[in-house]
This record gives structure tokens, C-alpha cells and sequence, in this order.
């Protein structure tokens, strides 16, 4: 089977919009990031590595830099940056 022109990704967290992009096939991260308006102010631009190949239906969520007054909240608040930064399909892939 040939190879599909475009692919389709999810982009969330601390980008400017936040939603669901259709990019070219062999486009990286960063055109992903791109297509959502590109990274908040608060955003951890270092949670993914940008030069990586987007892939047909992944998420791509960007965490925000952790607060001075969540720094040393327990991990169960809704600000928990350890969670998956990319999901390949349905499945997680830990954050190292």
C-alpha cells in the first residue's frame, strides 16, 4: 500500500490551539507545534524532542513549567507534568 500524503495529529497543553492538525507526511514535531499557533509562554519546550517525525494519529501534549506553588505539590494535583508526552494511537508512552 502507498504511503498517505498527510497525517493527522493531536496537539495539546501549553500551545496557543490546542486541537487536532492534518500535516504532511515527514513533517516533524515542530510543524506540528506550528500548526497549534506554536507554545504558550508557560510552556516546557523541552518535553518533546521537536526534530522527531509527527506519526499518523499521535498526541503530542506540551506540559506548562510547574508553578512556584506546585514546584512541591504532591503528584496527584491536575498540574502533574510525569504524564505521557506522546500516545501513539491509544497507547501511552512514558515520559522519561
Amino acid at each position: 500500500p502507498s504511503a498517505s500524503a498527510t497525517i493527522t495529529v493531536f496537539v495539546s497543553g501549553a500551545v496557543k490551539r490546542p486541537g487536532v492538525y492534518k500535516l504532511k507526511n515527514g513533517d516533524r514535531i515542530q510543524h506540528a507545534i506550528l500548526a497549534a499557533g506554536g507554545f504558550k509562554p508557560n510552556a516546557r519546550m523541552d518535553a518533546l524532542n521537536l526534530a522527531d517525525f509527527a506519526r499518523d494519529a499521535d498526541q503530542y501534549f506540551i506540559p506548562p513549567q510547574p508553578s512556584a506553588k506546585t514546584k512541591n505539590a504532591p503528584a496527584t494535583t491536575t498540574t502533574d507534568t510525569r504524564r505521557p508526552t506522546v500516545v501513539r494511537g491509544s497507547t501511552p508512552t512514558p515520559a522519561p
